[in-house]
């Protein structure tokens, strides 16, 4: 009985999570897109770093046995994948902020 409940739990937190991350990326999409330059670049880079504590969380606290190895074993992909696109938006936001200011 207690394994069923402690499944159901981590199943619940692991949807809260799934769901908390999808008004993450909605407002990570409106920033890069419609955020002012300021807005975006805090935004971003709280994103970013962000991304080495779940690093720290995975590789501590990993809700498999054995803990998935990177770079192909969920959750890394989505982690690397996460930190290669703030990383492109930052230097993409900038390169348009500078284009932007020659015109």
């Amino acid at each position: 009985m207690a394994g069923n409940v402690t499944l159901l739990v981590a199943e619940h937190c692991t949807a809260v999570i799934g769901a908390m991350g999808t008004a993450i990326a909605i407002m990570g999409w409106f920033s890069i897109f419609k955020g002012d330059k300021v807005f975006r670049q805090g935004w971003l880079t709280a994103m970013f770093a962000t991304q080495f504590i779940n690093c720290y969380i995975h590789k501590t606290y990993p809700m498999n046995t054995p803990t998935p190895t990177p770079p192909f074993e969920m959750p890394w992909p989505v982690i690397m994948l996460t930190m290669a696109l703030c990383i492109v938006a930052l230097v993409v936001g900038e390169a348009e902020e500078t284009k932007s200011k020659k015109k």
